[in-house]
């Protein structure tokens, strides 16, 4: 009966024992680094959102890139798009960051987690405000630079109109 169970993991066993082995574990120093480097990214694409150039943001986007906001699946030319759109419609965007945290996964693959406040005055003279609004990325090193591999924003927008706030 024993033999049995032996025979029927032997192949699973086989292939754990002939699994390549993982990559050398990261220093500390390492691990800093990298962190590092995720900020200067991250960074950059909130520095260029306020200032609505969400063209310059998208450059820390790969072209490979999944965002999933609210129950919508976009990829890189339909976020984009509304992106600019977005920045066409703003008049001011003022960002105020609380929170961010790195998990380094490889060397050149992370998770950031972006949390913070954001406030938009409209063209229009609305203003739609989102506390907390909360970005979860997958990020990874392509050469020297860290691109956004998948991006899930969330947050619950009001919209503040002359005499009343809703919410969409």
């Amino acid at each position: 009966m024993k033999a049995r169970y032996v025979m029927a993991a032997l192949p699973l066993l086989l292939s754990i024992g002939c699994a390549p082995k993982p990559s050398e574990e990261l220093t500390q120093q390492q691990k800093d680094q990298i962190k590092g480097e995720l900020k200067t990214a991250s960074d950059s694409i909130i520095a260029r959102w306020a200032r609505r150039d969400g063209g310059g943001a998208m450059e820390y986007y790969s072209p490979d890139v999944v965002v999933v906001f609210d129950s919508a699946k976009m990829d890189y030319k339909t976020y984009r798009a509304g992106w600019s759109a977005y920045d066409s419609a703003a008049a001011e965007i003022k960002v105020a960051p609380t929170r961010e945290d790195y998990i380094v996964l490889t060397k050149d693959l992370a998770v950031s987690t972006w949390v913070g406040s954001v406030a938009i005055v409209m063209k229009s003279g609305d203003t739609v405000t989102t506390n907390p609004q909360v970005y979860s990325q997958v990020m990874k090193k392509v050469g020297d630079r860290w691109l956004v591999l998948f991006s899930h924003p969330s947050g619950v927008n009001v919209i503040h109109k002359a005499g009343r706030t809703h919410k969409p």
